[in-house]
């Protein structure tokens, strides 16, 4: 929803104008009637496949998968800040959201879990369920965000050593086979 009333619908498509495969456009609907679609165009849009958008209002950024050679493999998730035709360049999301697979449908919902961002995600990384190859079929995935709990300081040494620093704070991606029972129905579009 955009302040003055209206929805924006964010879609992909591989029609006239783009800017190369699938991109993603957006309508803005007034009065319940949709508007001329628009290309995103660059940055967040580019010569390889952009799919299953998502955007969040909360933190005003699109969330999307890309199958560029830029990330870990497949479909990545990436973000990317903005509205409409302004756009930051688009960031692969940490592994373990993304990983060497395809990672789709990317969605934050608008309540928290026991208090911790959560949302959903769609792969067919290894742990997902198959009936002939381990990573054949698209599963549901629940993620959820856990904030890192800082450590205290250790004394000063006398040798400086540098520590790892963790690169992501999200929970490791596992599927939850029961819990999506509260989900039926799901609808998808391809």
């Amino acid at each position: 929803y955009n302040e003055d009333g209206s929805i924006t619908l964010y879609y992909s498509s591989n029609r006239e104008g783009g800017c190369g495969g699938m991109d993603i456009w957006y309508s803005v609907f007034e009065n319940g009637k949709p508007q001329r679609s628009i290309n995103l165009g660059m940055p967040v849009n580019s010569t390889y496949d952009e799919v299953t958008p998502f955007y969040d209002n909360n933190s005003q950024t699109l969330y999307f998968s890309r199958n560029c050679d830029c990330g870990l493999g497949g479909f990545d998730i990436m973000k990317s800040e903005g509205r409409h035709n302004t756009w930051r360049n688009p960031v692969n999301l940490p592994e373990p959201i993304n990983s060497s697979y395809n990672d789709l449908y990317y969605v934050i919902c608008d309540y928290p879990y026991q208090g911790r961002l959560t949302g959903f995600l769609v792969s067919n990384r290894e742990d997902s369920y198959f009936s002939t190859d381990t990573s054949c079929c698209n599963d549901i995935y629940q993620w959820q965000f856990v904030p890192m709990e800082k450590k205290a300081k250790p004394a000063p040494k006398p040798i400086v050593q540098a520590e790892p620093v963790p690169i992501d704070d999200y929970e490791e991606v596992k599927p939850q086979p029961k819990t999506y029972q509260y989900l039926l129905p799901i609808k998808l579009y391809f």
